[in-house]
């Protein structure tokens, strides 16, 4: 018979074996970074439902729930939008469901998509508008998701204003309309029953703000925030706030609120980094605001979780190591937890140790580390209680060192050790009561007593 055990993968996935039959599951407590994705609250089921967008693997179709008590899950719906970027999403109040439109998928989409807290539903309406990525947010006034904008696929940038009613979709023609454009900003004002819009693309970036109100689009000849686009606008305490984009001086990351007559510049304590094509959903039950990814420059996509609440911003993601796919790690039965070192990000190699148990991850601060590295070899001696690693490269210096691990302090050992090396395996054998290293870039078979 054999026994029921856990393994933990390098990438955030969880194997667990019981009897003879194997199953992979995900662990990840938060969805990939990622940037150009989209996100809606349901005020239904009192979460956020995130779907899609552009990561480091390419683009996602995977759908992700948020609430304030149960963080981050994977809503693995049986039925799916096909994977995604840079679509729409918004809460259709009164119909309880979240509607997605359109995107790029390698081609631009025309589809509209309901969510209905469990599900997708392909919704097949009498009209549409052609394929495009637009912005959607809810009308109050009229009690329907409002589209404007967006971008076809022949690079046109449109200036046509859509309303969905739970079935279909009817242009609406006011008797004023904000120029064309794309990458705008668009937001349900819930305290005065409008959507407020500011900004975009047209070719260059835009500065106006526009206000719906119900039937019309009004233009506001105020001062505000630099001209910009794929910032990101949602309703908190009272107010439509704005945060981040990209404009001809950079990628932006002031807070601004408006009020319904003007723009004021906050002024948080601290404030999530730089940033664009980042998601900013209201929770109009906490009276809060959830900003979740985006794109650096510096760093590339980014996986970061922030509320904005009174004024001021505050980091909400759960602590996870920062090397993906070329970290070290091995479990400690004695512990029962996991061990990770290192591993290679977006350029920067870490040398970071954290500890995996119980379903989450903490990062351990001892007071001597290892260099950084990338693909050293790591493993749990069972005989001596301890974690051994050897070995790893950071840019062109290769590692040929050993390190022990052990009541949470690392220590070097100096050892006979084999030539430098990365790429290795290591194992602890039971039958040797020793850890064994064999390949890597270097080749050899070693035995570590």
């Amino acid at each position: 018979m054999h026994s029921p055990h856990r393994v933990l993968f390098l990438a955030g996935v969880l194997v667990s074996f019981a009897s003879a039959q194997a199953d992979w599951h995900t662990t990840m407590a938060v969805p990939k970074a990622r940037a150009v994705h989209a996100a809606a609250f349901d005020v239904a089921r009192s979460e956020i439902v995130l779907f899609g967008g552009n990561t480091n693997s390419g683009v996602q179709g995977d759908t992700w729930l948020w609430s304030a008590g149960a963080g981050w899950r994977n809503a693995r719906p049986q039925h799916a939008p096909t994977a995604r970027r840079e679509h729409a999403m918004a809460n259709d109040l009164l119909r309880g469901r979240v509607v997605l439109f359109g995107g790029w998928d390698g081609a631009h989409l025309a589809d509209t998509w309901l969510w209905d807290g469990t599900d997708w539903t392909l919704a097949a309406p009498a009209s549409s508008p052609g394929a495009r990525m637009p912005e959607l947010a809810f009308d109050p006034a009229a009690g329907r998701v409002l589209m404007f904008g967006g971008q076809d696929g022949n690079g046109v940038r449109l200036n046509e204003t859509w309303s969905w009613d739970g079935s279909t979709w009817t242009q609406v023609l006011p008797a004023t309309v904000p120029p064309a454009r794309f990458d705008h900003g668009m937001a349900t004002d819930w305290a005065r029953s409008q959507i407020v819009l500011f900004g975009g693309w047209d070719g260059a970036f835009l500065a106006d703000t526009w206000v719906w109100n119900g039937t019309d689009w009004t233009a506001f000849a105020v001062a505000g925030p630099t001209a910009r686009s794929e910032h990101r606008m949602a309703f908190a305490g009272g107010t439509v706030i704005l945060f981040g984009g990209q404009s001809s001086a950079g990628r932006q990351q002031d807070s601004w609120q408006w009020d319904g007559a003007a723009w004021t510049q906050l002024g948080p304590t601290v404030a999530p980094d730089v940033r664009e094509e980042h998601v900013l959903v209201d929770d109009v039950v906490a009276g809060n605001a959830v900003l979740f990814g985006g794109w650096h420059s510096a760093t590339g996509h980014l996986g970061d979780h922030w509320t904005f609440a009174g004024g001021q911003w505050t980091a909400a993601t759960p602590p996870q190591p920062i090397g993906a796919g070329t970290a070290a790690m091995d479990y400690d039965p004695v512990a029962a937890r996991s061990l990770l070192f290192g591993g290679y990000q977006d350029q920067q190699v870490s040398n970071q140790t954290w500890s995996y148990a119980g379903g989450s991850w903490t990062r351990l601060l001892p007071a001597t580390s290892p260099p950084a590295r990338a693909e050293p070899g790591l493993a749990f001696d069972r005989a001596r209680n301890e974690f051994v690693m050897y070995g790893g490269v950071a840019d062109t210096t290769y590692h040929g060192d050993t390190w022990r691990f052990a009541g949470g302090t690392w220590q070097q050992a100096v050892v006979a050790s084999p030539p430098a090396r990365w790429g290795h395996a290591m194992v602890y054998d039971e039958a040797r009561g020793a850890v064994l290293l064999h390949g890597g870039r270097q080749g050899g078979t070693a035995v570590y007593y």
